[in-house]
């Protein structure tokens, strides 16, 4: 072979070589890893690929993505290739053994949200869902058998155990698939399903028909007994078009079924629907719960138009024969019939025809008809009757169990049926509602069966209108009435209108009558009232800003041994856009036993602030303030209970468990102040304060009161400052606070507290007092709270101290009777019956001058502890005849008042002038005069209560001088 030859066949065997290297290392199983993991980089890997021309073989293959993972350790697939490339796909074999899927539902759908959006594929017509399903020519499967588990991640795992065989899909055939389901659950038991797919090929190998059986098989978990239930949809060619159905079966009998077909073109799929359903049917799927005797039946049309709307007609009929079997009251039968023509799309509802009869056994309890069809306009409410002036539905309550009624309200019992009756007829281009016979309830008892709360004879609604059109809404309620015990208890009725883009405007008027309110079991023992009545009106406008204005007027008010006050509440009540509300709410008492119009009146203005916060800036204002006519309400409350003469002796029982500290204070979110300006309080006849005022400021800290000051009508101001502090740091309450006292006028006070009595204080005072206590609460922080007292008194008179005078008149008690003694003595010349005379007659003296003292200073320092005693560290009294000057304290006794608490003063008693000569006459001074004043020859004990100071002591030592 010449040189020239040998070239040509290189260059000629050359690229055959190369093609035939080329595709041998193609078809070499290395290779072909190699390519198949660069395409799985980053998303999973394979073992081997083994690509030839009969087939495929692939171990070792994982894809992992975010939230899933799958694992195939083996995959072989009969395709020849060849024919495979020339449009033929038949599928000899394909075997998927022991794949495992775990799934994270969380993990995916966090992948999910972080993906980019994938732009829309363009709409395409729709033609059919058998078309839409379009198989590539020539197919053919045989031999499909897959096998694995799924795991589904979460807080209720599911393990799913599934198998896909089946084959015989070619051209002119039926094939048939089966995939088997089997899930475990915790406390779900286990659920076997199996869905079979029935296709069919026509002779092109398009789809004919096509069939989906699934049939789920439960046991275990809350199933009693094991149930199936099989779901089957068809669908096949109709002409030009599809026919489907579908039905739902148990224990091979149609619970429900649904048929529609399509057409190429047409507007709407028109069906039938059928539903024949009993308590034996579901019995299997909701056990262990029992179900009453149930029958469903039912029959109807629809029709759809694509997701634009959709028509339901048709009649079904429901049919219980009691409800005891769930646990609830015994019912007894329940029948609901119904007939409907019904249309909905995105824009309208549309009524047809519409019927509902509800029964309980023989007797109707409901109706409700639509007397001609009618739409709805979803976006602009308006609706559109087919007969604008003929009634458009009927609503009758015709007797509706009360045993219905406590299904919803279970503490509410009736005596009887619940009637009523409304009809809706169009009004412009809206309705308008009338009742036509009164809404009743009758013997109504509301709360625990043996202590209801309210107890009614009847309560009637009648006279309801509601009108609603584009013009707005208006309605009324004729009257509300409310028997109780064979009177009336309560009327009320209502107005209400709103235009268009207005804020509602709504009056109520209502009159209660007060005794027949006190008589209801709620009430029975709270009050003695007998008589009154009160009447409300109130105005409410309610839109972007809502505001409330009206009168509650509170007559005739009687208690067995006293007629009240009326009282006259005008309030009105502001809520601006942003929230703040505005209020001012004036009282007035007058009339009933009053002897004056009080007036009080509280305006106030609440600001929201950050968060959950208030601001509160408010007034309490009054002109005049009578004290006893609003202690007369008291007369209103019952009398206290008798206190047995021997008590009981309770059972011991465990101390009541320490209260959690409170992690913020009593006004936490509230700050502001409240302004006081009180021009005359009446606390008593005879007694009165003026000019009151001050503030009390609230801070996120504190409340305090901010020189609250008041002058006093008998002579004399005070004024205090001072409040409580929360500590953050131990969750307690720092009470402190000072009161100021100057130029108290006290004899003119006590007076008028006692006006049958002499004032056993005259004087001017001056009064400093401080208190300062710590507690869980405000009341506890008062109650262990120490006070400080200095109280000074100026050019007054003493009449708290007081001899027992009676031996004293045993002996010559008077003084023109000690005189005679003396006269005689002096006439007889007996010494001893004229020393006798004088001492009776010191005696007698020393006790007037003690009963009736004038003093020039008394100081007075005294002070609380934890524990609620007084202690008085200092009492200072002095006057040209006598100087007192000492100290004691009162006890504290639970239950006892301050005023009845003993006392115990030890004092120094100093005396001068005439009252020293006669103290000297009984022997009762010693010889020392300290400053003046001869001391007594004992230091002078007090005892006995503040409100009857106790003087046995002195008592002894003028008795023992006497000699009795």
């Amino acid at each position: 072979m010449t040189r020239r030859s040998k070239l040509i066949l290189l260059l000629i065997a050359a690229p055959i070589v190369l093609i035939l290297v080329v595709v041998i290392a193609a078809l070499t199983p290395a290779v072909q890893t190699f390519a198949a993991r660069r395409a799985l980089a980053g998303q999973g890997d394979v073992a081997r690929v083994s690509v030839g021309t009969g087939g495929a073989e692939i171990t070792g293959l994982t894809i992992t993505q975010p939230g899933v993972k799958i694992s195939v350790p083996s995959l072989r697939a009969d395709v020849p290739v060849i024919a495979a490339a020339r449009g033929k796909i038949a599928v000899g074999a394909l075997v998927v053994r022991d794949i495992e899927i775990d799934y994270d539902p969380v993990a995916a759908a966090a992948a999910a949200k972080d993906a980019p959006a994938e732009p829309d594929a363009p709409a395409k017509p729709f033609d059919g869902l058998l078309k839409a399903l379009e198989l590539p020519a020539g197919l053919e499967v045989n031999g499909l058998d897959l096998a694995g588990v799924v795991r589904v991640a979460g807080p209720q795992p599911v393990t799913l155990n599934f198998t896909l065989t089946g084959g015989g899909l070619a051209a002119g055939r039926e094939g048939r698939f089966d995939l088997k389901l089997t899930a475990k659950a915790d406390r779900l038991g286990d659920v076997a399903t199996t869905i079979a797919l029935l296709p069919q090929l026509d002779a092109a190998g398009q789809l004919s028909a096509l069939v989906l059986r699934l049939d789920a098989t439960g046991k275990g978990g809350f199933l009693a007994k094991p149930a199936s239930l099989r779901t089957e949809a068809t669908i096949t060619r109709d002409g030009a078009g599809e026919a489907w159905s579908m039905r739902l079966i148990a224990a091979e009998k149609s619970l429900f079924e649904l048929d529609t077909k399509w057409a190429p073109g047409a507007a709407s799929l028109p069906g039938r629907w059928k539903i024949d359903l009993t308590d034996a049917d579901l019995a299997a799927f909701v056990a262990p719960f029992a179900l009453p005797t149930l029958v469903v039946t039912g029959a109807g049309d629809l029709a759809v138009a694509g997701t634009d709307s959709a028509k339901l007609s048709g009649g079904l009929k429901v049919l219980v024969d009691s409800l005891e079997s769930l646990g609830l009251p015994a019912l007894g039968p329940i029948s609901l019939v119904t007939n409907f023509d019904v249309e909905g799309s995105a824009a309208e509802a549309r009524v047809n025809a519409f019927k509902l009869d509800l029964a309980s056994g023989a007797a109707p309890a409901l109706a409700v008809e639509a007397k001609q069809a009618f739409a709805y306009a979803l976006a602009t409410g308006k609706l559109a009757p087919a007969r604008p002036a003929d009634e458009l539905l009927a609503v009758n309550l015709l007797g509706v169990p009360s045993a219905w009624i406590a299904l919803f309200v279970p503490e509410l019992a009736l005596g009887g049926p619940v009637t009523g009756a409304w009809s809706v007829r169009p009004e412009g281009d809206g309705v308008a509602v009338d009742s036509t016979a009164p809404f009743q309830l009758t013997a109504l008892r509301y709360g625990p069966k043996d202590a209801p709360l309210v107890a009614f004879d009847t309560v009637q609604l009648d006279g309801l209108r509601v009108r609603q059109n584009s013009s707005g809404l208006e309605a009324a309620l004729g009257q509300l009435r409310i028997t109780a015990a064979g009177a009336e208890l309560l009327t009320a009725k209502l107005t209400a209108t709103q235009k268009p883009a207005a804020p509602l405007l709504a009056r109520i008027e209502l009159k209660a009558q007060l005794a027949p309110l006190a008589a209801q079991p709620a009430l029975i023992g709270q009050t003695v009232l007998t008589a009154g009545q009160a009447v409300l009106s109130l105005d409410i406008s309610a839109g972007d800003a809502q505001n409330a204005s009206g009168q509650l007027r509170v007559s005739g008010l009687r208690a067995p041994d006293a007629t009240l006050p009326d009282v006259t509440l005008d309030l009105a009540v502001e809520r601006s856009a942003a929230g703040v509300i505005v209020a001012r709410l004036p009282f007035t008492f007058s009339g009933g036993g009053a002897k004056q119009i009080s007036d009080l009146e509280l305006s106030a203005t609440a600001s929201p602030g950050a968060g959950a916060t208030w601001n509160v800036v408010a007034k309490l204002v009054s002109q005049v303030l009578s004290v006893p006519d609003l202690q007369a309400f008291a007369a209103l409350l019952p009398p206290a209970p008798v206190t047995p003469a021997t008590p009981v002796a309770k059972p011991e029982t465990a101390p009541s468990p320490t209260p959690a500290p409170a992690p913020a204070p009593l006004w936490a979110g509230v700050t502001g102040e409240l302004e006081l300006s009180l021009a005359r309080i009446v606390l008593a006849p005879g007694i009165e304060v003026t000019n009151t005022a001050g503030r009390v400021a609230l801070t996120e800290e504190a409340l305090s009161l901010d020189n609250v000051r008041t002058l006093l009508g008998t002579g004399g101001s005070l004024a205090v400052n001072g409040g409580l502090r929360w500590l953050a740091a131990s969750q307690t309450y720092a009470l402190a606070a000072d009161v100021k006292g100057a130029d108290v006028a006290v004899g003119p006070l006590l007076r008028a507290l006692n006006p049958k009595a002499a004032a056993p204080v005259e004087g001017t005072y001056a009064l400093q007092a401080s208190l300062k206590g710590e507690g869980a609460d405000p009341a506890l922080a008062a109650q262990t709270a120490e006070a400080a007292v200095q109280l000074t008194g100026r050019a007054g008179v003493l009449r708290a101290l007081n001899l027992d005078t009676n031996a004293l008149t045993r002996i010559g008690g008077s003084k023109e009777l000690g005189l005679a003694v003396g006269l005689l003595g002096a006439l007889s010349g007996n010494p001893e019956i004229e020393r006798r005379a004088q001492q009776v007659a010191a005696a007698n003296g020393f006790a007037r001058k003690l009963s009736n003292l004038p003093y020039d200073e008394i100081v007075v320092q005294a002070g609380r502890n934890a524990a609620g005693e007084i202690e008085v560290k200092e009492l200072r009294l002095s006057s040209p005849e006598i100087r007192l000057a000492g100290s004691g304290g009162i006890l504290n006794q639970p239950g006892v008042t301050l005023m009845n608490q003993p006392l115990r003063m030890s004092l120094d008693f100093g005396a001068s002038g005439e009252l020293a000569t006669q103290l000297a006459a009984l022997r009762l001074l010693k010889d020392s005069p300290v400053r003046g004043y001869a001391p007594l020859v004992e230091p002078l004990v007090l005892d006995g209560t503040m409100n009857k100071i106790g003087m046995r002591q002195l008592n002894r030592l003028v008795q023992r001088a006497l000699g009795l």
